[in-house]
């Protein structure tokens, strides 16, 4: 299943943490790839690595991207490591890829405590994960020729650029009634664009031979 879908679920479904161990690979700054075993730490921006040489301690600006497989959702999962600007000051964090395409979807784990609590709210019998925790636990980023902008923005830095480009995105939001206030409309739109655009590729390429 897609991480997409467990989030649009997750919106509509109205559930701390204990630390996993995931087995995947990392990408350095250096553009070494690592295999093993880590933990992640979303608050303070780090990887803890198990592998052949012991245990250490990935720091984000050591690293670029990782991923592995979370048996729990039964999906793989993928994450790139970028520089924003936190207050005055350039943080550099883990932001998991939730769509690729023209739009990147992407998110944050919240540090601090969310403010939702959720019961009763787990994933196909199993109490281990939150379909709500996947959901709204996360502040989510879109990343869009070249820049990161918070997902609340795309009205206003977003959506007036892929109108201009497809005039149909209007006629999309119009027939699916879609609040564009709302992160799962949003994410909706974006699906429907960046499929739109890959087909457009697609024939562009057809074309070309």
């Amino acid at each position: 299943m897609k991480l997409i879908t467990l989030i649009l679920i997750g919106f509509i479904n109205t559930a701390g943490p204990a630390e996993k161990w995931y087995e995947g690979s990392v990408v350095t700054s250096e553009n070494e790839v690592i295999t093993g075993e880590f933990s992640i730490n979303h608050e303070y921006h780090s990887l803890i690595l198990k592998n052949g040489e012991g245990i250490s301690v990935l720091p984000s600006h050591k690293v670029n991207s990782f991923r592995f497989y979370d048996r729990d959702f039964n999906i793989n999962r993928k994450y790139l490591a970028l520089t924003s600007v936190n207050g005055k000051l350039p943080v550099r964090r883990f932001y998991e890829i939730v769509e690729e395409g023209a739009i990147h979807v992407l998110r944050l784990k919240k540090s601090t405590s969310s403010p939702y609590s959720f019961e009763n709210d787990s994933y196909t019998g199993n109490n281990r994960i939150s379909l709500s925790d996947e959901a709204y636990n996360y502040s989510y980023y879109l990343f869009f020729k070249m820049d990161l902008i918070p997902l609340e923005r795309f009205g206003k830095q977003v959506r007036p650029l892929i109108e201009a480009e497809a005039d149909h995105i209007s006629l999309y939001i119009d027939k699916h009634k879609l609040n564009v206030n709302q992160p799962s409309a949003v994410i909706q739109l974006i699906l429907y664009y960046n499929q739109f655009i890959r087909q457009r590729q697609a024939t562009d390429l057809a074309i070309s031979n």
